[in-house]
């Protein structure tokens, strides 16, 4: 699988995140779906959790450690890239 990222709104603490997500079957691209998640920041710029957009499911307590991983330095990098626009990325 592979996450691009489409675009970002800052909501304060919450950063609400959209990807495409493609997914491949032995190197060939089968499917291309859009998720939406909420980063959610503490007041360090720390992240606490993240979520599907819509459940309340925290992912990073069930997801694998790799997948965790990416998704903490994805965050930290969101979070601290001053050239965000507050609506969009491209």
């Amino acid at each position: 699988m592979t996450y691009n990222l489409k675009n970002v709104k800052d909501l304060g603490n919450i950063k609400e995140v959209k990807f495409e997500i493609e997914t491949y079957i032995d190197d060939v691209l089968s499917e291309t779906n859009d998720e939406t998640y909420l980063f959610y920041y503490n007041r360090s710029n720390q992240i606490e959790k993240i979520q599907h957009k819509g459940e309340k499911e925290n992912i990073l307590e069930n997801l694998l450690p790799s997948a965790v991983e990416s998704f903490k330095n994805f965050a930290g990098k969101l979070v601290n890239d001053t050239k965000i626009n507050a609506n969009k990325v491209s």
